[in-house]
């Protein structure tokens, strides 16, 4: 008896398959021009931008829940601005 994996893809066409690169760059694409004429975002970002926003918005472990395997690459990925006060500000 053989045992057989059935790989589901996360992002993938009507037919359940995996898009070409080109294919999926021209859906990005398709994507960023609609959300920005909607008004849902103002400017363009990759898809790699979301794991970057994930990354800085965890509250938790990080680096754990990016999987980095040392903080100097985790730095790259934790982008998140630091709120400071005005001058003054108390």
């Amino acid at each position: 008896m053989t045992f057989r994996q059935r790989v589901v893809h996360i992002i993938a066409n009507e037919r359940g398959q995996t898009y070409t690169s080109n294919e999926f760059k021209t859906n990005w694409q398709r994507l960023m021009n609609t959300v920005i004429a909607s008004g849902v975002v103002k400017e363009r970002f990759t898809f790699h931008d979301l794991k970057r926003k994930g990354v800085s918005d965890t509250k938790g472990n990080k680096q754990e829940a990016s999987g980095h395997r040392n903080a100097a690459m985790l730095n790259i990925y934790d982008v998140k601005s630091i709120i400071v006060k005005a001058a003054g500000e108390k």
